[in-house]
């Protein structure tokens, strides 16, 4: 309710209603008869109030009289608030009186000024956004836009006072309008990553010499508390710089996937023909890395000792060579296959089917001769290889002086040792 105040023309109190009581603090036998100014109007204002009323009295006019105005008020206790004030003139016979409409509006003012924080907030929110953001109203006009949105495309918002996103020849035409409908019909939506022009739609208004830009976009609405839409907000991402560098990336796999497959085929090209030299030489050639598995060898080692096609481990090596300690006695492997320690488990060959061909071997053992060792060499995973040329002459009559025949029980017939010296 508001607080009712009836002063004379001296500005002094006549009547003050219950609800002027409530608002402002006093008792109304405390305030008849006292000037209404001395307790309901601010120190800082009451001069101003006393220079109004006599302006009033001396010319009949008054800046106030019949208007709304909003002052600060003074409660008993000396606390301020905001008032609504409205003032008119009673006119009757003798002294002329007014009476004032008072309303606290303490209320009021704060929802408005929580509104304008709001508001403020939310303008920065919209000027400050990293993003582009566009405010459109129902029918598909735009309401606002930020300055990330202008810098984007290189517009302002009344340059597309006549623009209709809803009708938006180079959105149908790239399928995206049934997305952006979406939004509007209460729907949040992402809006598929587009490259846009506005000189297509609106040419000649943008600033920009290439407006083109890449867009990932979202749309969401805005509604009311009855759930109808009242904004559409549509959000930009620029991604032209992240789509310029995936093409350089993918330009950049397809060079080196070219000069992988060149490289490619020149190892194969060079392998090729290495293999075709290897299978050529007549001379048994064998390789092995450093864990002592045979990894390459050609036609002649293969038919010379019966070896098998795929690479061979150091523990099967017995299976197609005699192998003996550095006494050229001494067995090289354990009865279960394993062999000794150090270097007395590598020796020259022996073939599957008994026979000892003469030969030079490029073995390890100090005491044997040595045949024509290869040059250590990593293979392709990086491993130490060492090759070992093995060159049989078999067909030149005798075995090597000092070699001798031994027979083991379940084991092959025939065994040549390699511990005497043999032929050079």
């Amino acid at each position: 309710l508001d607080a009712i105040i009836t002063i004379d023309h001296e500005g002094k109190v006549v009547e003050f209603n219950p609800a002027a009581e409530q608002v402002l603090g006093y008792e109304r036998g405390m305030v008849l008869g006292r000037e209404m100014c001395e307790f309901i109007i601010p120190p800082s204002l009451r001069d101003a109030h006393r220079r109004g009323m006599a302006h009033h009295t001396a010319t009949g006019e008054g800046p106030v009289l019949g208007k709304r105005i909003e002052i600060t008020a003074m409660r008993a206790d000396g606390s301020e608030f905001p008032v609504e004030l409205a003032i008119t003139r009673i006119s009757a016979d003798g002294p002329t009186l007014f009476t004032a409409h008072v309303r606290d509006i303490t209320e009021r003012k704060a929802v408005e000024e929580a509104l304008r924080d709001s508001e403020g907030r939310f303008r920065g929110l919209m000027e400050q956004a990293p993003f582009s953001v566009q405010v459109l109203d129902p029918d598909g006009r735009t309401l606002r836009v930020n300055r990330a949105w202008e810098e984007l495309w290189g517009l302002t918002l009344d340059q597309i006072a006549d623009y209709n996103i809803l009708e938006d020849p180079q959105l149908e035409a790239k399928g995206l309008l049934p997305s952006i409908r979406r939004a509007f019909a209460g729907e949040a939506t992402d809006v598929p990553a587009v490259l846009y022009d506005p000189n297509e739609t609106i040419p000649g208004r943008t600033s920009h010499e290439d407006p083109r830009r890449w867009v990932s976009s979202v749309a969401y609405p805005l509604k009311d508390a009855s759930g109808r839409v009242r904004e559409v907000v549509l959000v930009h991402e620029d991604i032209t710089a992240r789509k310029g560098a995936e093409r350089a990336l993918q330009a950049a796999h397809a060079e080196l996937e070219a000069r992988v497959a060149d490289r490619t085929s020149e190892l194969s090209r060079a392998n090729e023909f290495l293999r075709a030299l290897l299978e050529s030489i007549q001379d048994g050639i064998v390789a092995c890395d450093g864990e002592g598995v045979l990894t390459l060898f050609n036609r002649a080692t293969q038919e010379f000792h019966g070896l098998p096609t795929e690479p061979l481990p150091a523990d099967r090596w017995a299976e197609h060579y005699d192998l003996f300690g550095a006494d050229g006695r001494t067995p090289a492997f354990h009865g279960g296959g394993a062999p000794l320690p150090g270097p007395a488990g590598r020796t020259g060959p022996g073939r599957r089917d008994g026979h000892r061909p003469q030969g030079r071997a490029g073995a390890y053992p100090a005491r044997l001769r040595p045949g024509v060792p290869g040059r250590p060499g990593p293979d392709a995973r990086g491993r130490r290889v060492d090759a070992r040329h093995h060159r049989t002459e078999g067909g030149r009559g005798g075995a090597p002086q000092g070699a001798r025949r031994t027979r083991t029980p379940g084991r092959r017939a025939d065994r040549r040792t390699a511990g005497g010296e043999g032929r050079g």
